[in-house]
């Protein structure tokens, strides 16, 4: 547009903004306008000779006297009272007292008091940081800036009390317990025993109490060496080592004593048929197992000497829910409804050593889940066994599972020894009877022959008897050798039976015992005290903190958002950026396209005239 000065012109030194509007200046009101501006190093110029063109103007000033120049105002009589502000680009000499002055309209400082801005899409702008308690103002929009690729931990908060309790899942009835665990009907009866582990001190032994009613605890040591040498061999199923026991509980320690107050759904018992053992915990099985909660700061170090919220987020800072065994959760503060990191851990009674460690009012909102499953992915389930090593009797295994068929084979042995004998005896009996029954037969035959052919018929008997007596005295040392062998085969074949069977015992009790569930990691979790879980609070490197605090401090923060642009929301600058800035005002197309143009490639607005001074404090407002 054409713009002829004339009358009034006013050159200024020393004016902090220039002609690329990357800063400009928003005065409260026109008069604070016109008061900054008279009050600079100026030139006054009456009656100016002008050049009817745009952007200069002839002025009777030697060039070097105006050179340090770099802004100017006037006052074009075609618009009334209207003062137009603009940057000198260039000035170039005319002659000794003469110079021509090359300006452009400053579109911000001329028109600003006559916009209206309607609403916009902000890519980025300075936004509050911090609400009224002090936490961060969640803006969780990517920045896309490099961060480094190293996290440093600037926190550790842990759980873990020192206590551990050993389990023992046993076939032996504890009668004073259900036959299930909470709805699972079972066999298996599971009995609780609490250690107490610090660095340098284990303490085993001590007292529990329930309801009043106190008891020595059991030794652990003992009641293994039970399982493995006594009636209980081969009745422990399972034996392992978890931070937390299905049941609430309290305790104390007290010298080389720990004591244990069971409440809610615990109690105590013995081992069934082993009173003298002490005391165990146990756990009720009508009840759900317990749920532990433990709260911890949701920050810890994090906030130390930030100054910029969003540093607080992910992914410049987070906490790792570890437990030990290789298993983390991601915690992302900014999603978590609470002003406190409160963790539940779900506990279990059973053969394993399940545990659910998730934390509460995480990414959710004006939800009441209840314990609703969905929760089990807001944190770690361990599901790895810290099994203790059991050792299984072979020997013992072997008479269990076998004693009532090598018995049997004896006894089936030895009834058909005896029943051979029985048939050997018979059959010797029916021998000699029927020799003699054919003795008697022989003497008739051998009279009646000798009489017939007129012999003496005694003569003939006789020789028939002797015949049949040689032949009884014959079937009867057949048949006591018959017994006899019948007898010495049964008798062979028994201890060969039994000999059988002391061989396979004795190969039993040369087997060594069997070593079973060897598959955790419980002597490195144990001896290392790395049971239960703990939060490692990292945050980027320092390094990246100052240059992203720098950044955010000079350009705010991305928003993304669809809204009216506020030009003043910190004390000393505000940054804004936009998308298709939407401003209207009644001034020429040309200069409106500029101011819009000034948004979209992104300006800060000083509230200052302190241009460029980015050590100043700029707090919100």
């Amino acid at each position: 547009m054409e713009i002829i000065p004339t009358n009034e012109v006013c050159l200024l030194k020393n004016i902090p903004f220039c002609i690329n509007y990357q800063d400009i200046i928003l005065f409260d009101n026109i008069q604070a306008q016109q008061n900054y501006f008279n009050s600079q190093p100026k030139i006054n110029i009456e009656n100016v000779t002008y050049v009817r063109n745009n952007g200069s103007i002839k002025v009777a000033y030697n060039r070097e006297a105006i050179l340090d120049y770099n802004y100017m105002s006037f006052k074009n009589s075609n618009y009334g009272n209207k003062t137009f502000y603009a940057f000198i680009t260039d000035i170039q000499y005319i002659n000794p007292n003469t110079s021509m002055i090359f300006f452009s309209i400053d579109e911000w400082q001329t028109w600003c008091f006559d916009l209206t801005f309607k609403p916009c899409f902000i890519e980025r702008k300075h936004c509050k940081r911090w609400n009224s308690d002090g936490t961060p103002v969640i803006n969780t929009i990517n920045e896309g800036l490099d961060y480094g690729s190293e996290y440093i931990v600037k926190g550790h908060e842990q759980y873990n009390n020192n206590l551990y309790w050993l389990c023992f899942v046993s076939s032996v009835y504890m009668p004073t317990t259900d036959t299930e665990i909470k709805d699972v009907p079972t066999i298996l009866s599971t009995y609780y025993l609490p250690i107490y582990k610090s660095t340098n001190n284990i303490i085993n032994t001590g007292t529990i109490n329930v309801n009043g009613i106190s008891g020595n605890l059991a030794n652990p040591n003992e009641v293994l060496r039970a399982f493995s040498e006594t009636d209980l061999v081969n009745k422990l199923a399972s034996c392992f080592i978890v931070s937390e026991a299905p049941f609430e509980y309290s305790y104390s320690v007290s010298g080389n004593q720990l004591n244990i107050t069971i409440t809610g759904n615990g109690g105590m018992t013995q081992l069934a048929g082993h009173a003298d053992l002490g005391y165990f915990a146990i756990f009720y099985g009508d009840n759900v197992p317990a749920r532990i909660n433990h709260s911890f700061t949701k920050y810890n170090n994090l906030k130390n000497h930030v100054t910029e919220s969003k540093l607080l987020m992910y992914p410049y800072s987070y906490v790792q829910l570890l437990d030990g065994q290789g298993n983390n959760f991601i915690i992302k503060p900014e999603y978590l409804n609470d002003s406190a990191i409160n963790i539940t851990t779900y506990t279990s009674a059973g053969l394993n050593s399940k545990q659910a460690h998730v934390v509460e009012n995480y990414r959710q909102e004006n939800v009441t889940l209840s314990a609703c499953r969905w929760e089990l992915q807001n944190g770690i389930i361990n599901s790895m066994p810290n099994n203790l090593t059991i050792v299984d009797d072979y020997t013992a295994t072997y008479l269990q599972g076998n004693s009532n068929t090598i018995q049997t084979n004896i006894s089936n042995t030895q009834a058909q020894a005896n029943l051979n004998n029985t048939i050997a005896q018979n059959n010797s009996t029916a021998n000699i009877q029927s020799s003699v029954l054919n003795a008697i037969s022989s003497i008739g035959n051998g009279a009646i022959a000798s009489g017939t052919m007129g012999g003496s018929p005694v003569t003939g008997g006789i020789t028939g008897g002797i015949q049949g007596l040689a032949n009884v005295g014959s079937t009867l040392i057949q048949g006591e050798n018959y017994v006899k062998n019948t007898e010495l085969q049964g008798n062979l074949t028994t201890e060969k039976t039994i000999a059988s069977a002391m061989a396979k015992l004795q190969d039993a009790e040369q087997v060594a015992d069997n070593v079973s569930l060897q598959g955790g990691d419980v002597y490195f979790t144990y001896q290392n005290q790395f049971s239960g879980y703990c939060l490692v609070y990292k945050q980027i490197s320092d390094e990246y903190i100052k240059v992203l605090e720098d950044y955010f401090k000079k350009y705010g923060y991305k928003v993304n958002s669809l809204e009216i642009p506020n030009l003043h929301t910190r004390q000393s600058w505000d940054y804004i950026r936009t998308n298709e800035c939407n401003v209207v005002a009644s001034i020429n197309a040309t200069s409106l396209e500029k101011i819009r143009t000034i948004f979209n490639n992104g300006v800060t607005i000083w509230h200052t005239t302190d241009v460029g001074n980015y050590n100043l404090s700029n707090n919100e407002i």
